[in-house]
């Protein structure tokens, strides 16, 4: 369902829409994602004149860092994009992600959900027609939608920013946020803060999303376990038995940028 912008929001934010014609006629698509979710690879082309960068975000991210502003002071060089690993394929370096297997590739993963974009190496690149000509050559299943396009297409080229500025917020692991800054947390699994009847996350952030929503949206039916939802010794042991054998990944992840959240790695094909 589609809402309108509150009027605070939409005050203060440029309400664009984009036309594509037939362009995403052969990408593929689900009940989940849309040709929607192929609109970050034209965003360059449409705002490369007034814009040099453009940060997107998908819609299941929370900003919350004190240094989000600082984002576009990132050095990514020459690389047309930055992004931040994804969080699967950080787990376990050496191994493929599924849409690797399936396509044969190897090597570094970004998650598409946050990307930062320099509009004019973007479009130089030719990035989007690349991306195209993937989903063209290869079946509908094996790819991840944008995202698999995108890592085929940036492949080598694009510059790796420090987890703070897409932490893919995993039920399992909140602890570790403790250490690392977080700028935008992003929420991978089916549990949102608007959708998290069991109390899965922290208590934070399911209140901005009751508050935000009772705001604005007030006809709106939310599934957001109550804040006296209680909590059970075992739970919380399991997760923070879950952490302890977490930590050896969760400690390369952090020393590859420690603690400076604006150290960006290069390309990297590794």
């Amino acid at each position: 369902e589609q809402l309108d912008a509150p009027e605070p929001v939409s005050a203060a934010v440029r309400m664009c829409q984009m036309d594509v014609g037939t362009r995403f006629a052969a990408l593929p698509t689900s009940d989940r994602f849309s040709v929607a979710a192929y609109l970050r690879l034209v965003l360059a082309e449409a705002f490369e004149h007034e814009y040099d960068r453009i940060l997107y975000m998908d819609c299941d991210v929370l900003v919350e860092g004190a240094r989000f502003a600082k984002v576009f002071d990132l050095d990514i060089g020459d690389a047309p994009v930055g992004a931040v690993m994804d969080v699967y394929k950080d787990k376990r370096r050496n191994r493929q992600t599924s849409d690797q297997r399936a396509l044969g590739l190897h090597g570094a993963y970004f998650n598409s959900g946050v990307l930062l974009i320099d509009c004019k190496t973007f479009v130089a690149q030719e990035i989007a027609d690349k991306c195209i000509e993937v989903a063209v050559k290869h079946s509908a299943d094996k790819l991840h939608f944008d995202q698999t396009l995108l890592n085929v297409a940036l492949a080598g080229t694009w510059a790796q920013l420090h987890p703070a500025w897409n932490w893919q917020w995993e039920v399992v692991r909140p602890q570790f946020a403790l250490y690392m800054d977080p700028q935008i947390i992003h929420f991978l699994s089916a549990t949102k803060p608007w959708k998290d009847a069991k109390g899965a996350l922290p208590i934070r952030y399911r209140e901005k999303a009751r508050l935000f929503f009772d705001a604005h949206y007030s006809e709106l039916e939310l599934n957001i376990a109550p804040p006296s939802i209680q909590l059970t010794k075992r739970k919380v042991l399991a997760r923070l038995i879950k952490h302890v054998f977490k930590v050896p990944r969760f400690v390369e992840m952090f020393n590859r940028h420690g603690g400076d959240i604006m150290k960006v790695l290069p390309p990297s094909k590794d």
